[in-house]
This record gives C-alpha cells, sequence and structure tokens, in this order.
C-alpha cells in the first residue's frame, strides 16, 4: 500500500491516470483574486429610506398573542401561565396607553 508521501512510481493504469491528473493540477497556475477594498458612500444604505412604504403599527391585543404563541414551546405549563398572567395585567393597565403613544410616533414620523 502506497503512502501519503510515497514517491514510487505508479504501479498499473488507475495508478497512472491519478498520478497524470494530479500533476496536471500541481501545474496550471491559480488565478490569484485582487482585493481592492472599496467603501460605499456615506449614507447609502439608508439612501432610499424615504421612499419605502411605512409599515403599521400592529394592534396591541395581535402583539400579545404573537408573543404568548411565540414563548409557548419555550416555557412549561406553570411559566406559560404567569406569563398570560402578566400579559392580561398589560393589557387591562399601562398597555394601551403604551400603544396609544407608539401609534403617536408613527403618524408622526409617518408624516
Amino acid at each position: 500500500m502506497r503512502g501519503h508521501n510515497d514517491t514510487r512510481l505508479p504501479t498499473n493504469n488507475d495508478d497512472k491516470e491519478h498520478a497524470a491528473t494530479v500533476n496536471h493540477i500541481m501545474a496550471t497556475p491559480t488565478p490569484t483574486p485582487t482585493f481592492r477594498p472599496t467603501t460605499p458612500p456615506p449614507a447609502r444604505t439608508f439612501a432610499s429610506q424615504h421612499t419605502l412604504p411605512k409599515l403599521p403599527v400592529p394592534s396591541l391585543e395581535d402583539t400579545c398573542k404573537r408573543y404568548l404563541i411565540a414563548l409557548r414551546g419555550l416555557q412549561d405549563d406553570k411559566e406559560h401561565a404567569a406569563t398570560q398572567h402578566a400579559v392580561q395585567a398589560f393589557l387591562d393597565g399601562e398597555g394601551p396607553a403604551l400603544q396609544e403613544r407608539l401609534n403617536n410616533w408613527a403618524r408622526e414620523k409617518a408624516g
């Protein structure tokens, strides 16, 4: 059996063909890519931001439902019940006022 660094000549046609392929690959020059760093013009990333349509603010109830669905697989029953309770307290408490502030801010930005 031939080792990795074995320099013996091939003993059959398959070895000769393999050796010819390897020699051809080794003799073929590989182009070296030239790296030319470029700096994008300032503010290019957000240059067209003003032309994009504004997305609507989702309802508070929809956001809370999606939040609970997202957490369901990550929590056991006890944790999820506590989260549901906290979400309901948020909906019954400060949630609507915060949602109104968010809606007002979005309207001003869309302005």
